[in-house]
């Protein structure tokens, strides 16, 4: 079904100099209104242009293209606004959106600013991917599992709720702001900070050198970092669950529920390691063994701290462990 454009605003404003090449300005807006269905997926693939989709009580979906450009050429202007004007596949199952970086110029850079909107029904899913822009969802998709969220150098920033959630980032934030705890996250980043707040039954997060805080967890954990600082705490952590963390320089930082004895160990190479949590130290105080039947912990950093607490007034001083001897 082809797309009805509801309204259509376009303004070309230039300078009335003949001589090719002079410096031209144009701006657009346009609207257009797609069928809505029960699980259809929103798929967006854009470069430069930044996303923002939040859910709302309509019956269709609505997308809307602001795009902006000055002191370029005529030729520059009018292609950049062709590129930023989006190509559109719908079906029952799917609308797919997609835009193509056009060029801007060296004066373009500066003035060139494109935005994707989109207001869609809580029943459709996200499925949102960008070179530059940023991405902002909000609302609550309770069909989606996963959200999927990508960029390369924008930030993803996500507040409501969804059964999961898979972002992905190499220099951007990742925040992500649920109002129900997701029954999966997933996280990959190279140097963007991730944070969750609202909580996962299980999360896996991978970064290189972004910190990592996620709080209000109620499950299972795998993280992997090289210098970016880990943060977690949780309001439910049951027998039979994993927390399994890899750290290199960065410190290692978890707070848990009253109540809550791990087995399993905690180690570090040239660290220290602080816990409120009985265990058996090695003697060089490298290594703390977990004696408890909980979840298992697996934790692990090579020049960082290790710092278990528990949860109120109870857990403020965590105990260190015996002074580190040399470690060859």
């Amino acid at each position: 079904m082809r797309a009805s454009i509801a309204t259509l605003f376009l303004f070309l404003g230039f300078a009335l100099v003949p001589a090719p090449g002079f410096p031209a300005s144009r701006a657009v807006s346009q609207e257009w209104r797609f069928p809505a269905a029960p699980g259809k997926r929103i798929v967006v693939d854009t470069a430069d242009m930044d996303v923002k989709l939040r859910a709302g009580d309509v019956e269709e979906i609505l997308v809307t293209v602001d795009a902006r450009i000055s002191n370029v050429t005529e030729r520059q202007a009018e292609q950049w606004i062709a590129m930023h004007t989006p190509t559109f596949h719908d079906s029952s199952e799917s609308l797919d959106i997609e835009t193509k970086r056009g060029p801007k110029g060296i004066l373009g850079h500066l003035t060139a600013k494109a935005r994707l909107s989109i207001v869609a029904p809580i029943s459709a899913i996200p499925d949102i991917a960008t070179l530059s822009g940023a991405i902002e969802v909000r609302g609550d998709f309770p069909g989606a599992a996963p959200l999927r969220l990508a960029t390369m150098t924008g930030n993803i920033s996500f507040l409501g709720a969804a059964r999961s959630v898979t972002a992905v980032a190499t220099s951007g934030k990742v925040i992500l702001q649920v109002v129900r705890p997701l029954d999966d996250v997933i996280v990959r980043t190279t140097s963007g900070k991730v944070t969750l707040t609202g909580g996962a039954r299980h999360a896996s997060v991978d970064t290189a050198s972004g910190d990592i805080s996620l709080a209000e967890l109620s499950g299972s954990v795998q993280i992997s970092t090289s210098s970016g600082a880990v943060t977690l705490s949780w309001d439910r952590l049951g027998a039979g669950e994993r927390v399994v963390v890899r750290s290199t320089r960065g410190s290692v930082r978890l707070t848990l529920p009253p109540g809550v004895l791990p087995g399993g160990a905690l180690r570090t190479v040239t660290g220290k390691i602080r816990s409120r949590i009985p265990g058996t130290p090695a003697a060089n105080g490298t290594v703390l063994k977990l004696p408890g039947q909980g979840p298992l912990f697996d934790i692990e950093t090579a020049k960082a701290e290790i710092v278990i607490r528990v949860s109120g007034p109870q857990g403020a001083s965590p105990t260190p462990t015996p002074p580190s001897a040399p470690v060859s």
